[in-house]
């Protein structure tokens, strides 16, 4: 058993920066489309995906509005309803995939396919830690050969537990590159099953 555990642990190294193209291609059988700034509709969808955030950020400063949450990660999802609204005024579709993982939205152009995937976070020098932005875990949502880009907002939490929007960035994923975690979990009933020492009220 150690030895096979060992083997695990070792993935990580083994395996290495990998595409995410390769990544998700395998894990789906769908690729990913570059984003071409010389194309003219890949230019148009990417202009309309800019100017609905930039829309949507003068709204929350004009509005003054704040959003309640324990951690940056908690934030997101409040701003999708919000994000969606501004895309549906341009022309662009966008349709949120629901439930957790990724991709968090569905986004047609024309004839263009894309998926996009919200981040919050609330690093002051992203370019200088190795916090995790990004993770995937499976491509069951994926069901079309589409661009994946990746919505990063940056927040600042301002009072307990309230967060403002600072500033957003959308990126292309054709180029990310990605390394492997290796992780042992639990859920509540796992924690059932290996008893209790005490509790209290």
């Amino acid at each position: 058993m150690s030895a096979e555990v060992n083997e695990i642990f070792g993935l990580s190294r083994k395996f290495g920066k990998q595409n995410f193209r390769d990544i998700l291609e395998s894990s789906c059988g769908y690729k990913i489309v570059k984003v071409d700034m010389d194309n003219t509709e890949d230019k148009q969808m990417v202009e309309s995906a800019a100017k609905a955030m930039k829309n949507f950020l003068n709204a929350t400063r004009k509005s003054g509005t704040r959003y309640k949450g324990n951690r940056a990660n908690d934030v997101g999802k409040k701003m999708e309803t919000g994000i969606i609204e501004e895309l549906k005024k341009t022309s662009l579709i966008p349709t949120s995939l629901g439930s957790s993982g990724y991709p968090d939205l569905y986004v047609e152009y024309h004839a263009h396919k894309v998926y996009v995937e919200l981040k919050t976070s609330a690093q002051t020098k992203k370019e200088q830690t190795h916090h995790r932005l990004f993770y995937f875990t499976s491509g069951k949502k994926v069901t079309c050969d589409a661009h994946h880009l990746l919505l990063q907002i940056q927040i600042e939490e301002e009072a307990d537990k309230y967060w403002r929007i600072v500033s957003w960035q959308l990126r292309d994923l054709y180029n990310l590159k990605v390394s492997l975690k290796t992780e042992w979990n639990a859920n509540h009933a796992d924690f059932e099953a290996a008893g209790l020492l005490f509790e209290g009220t």
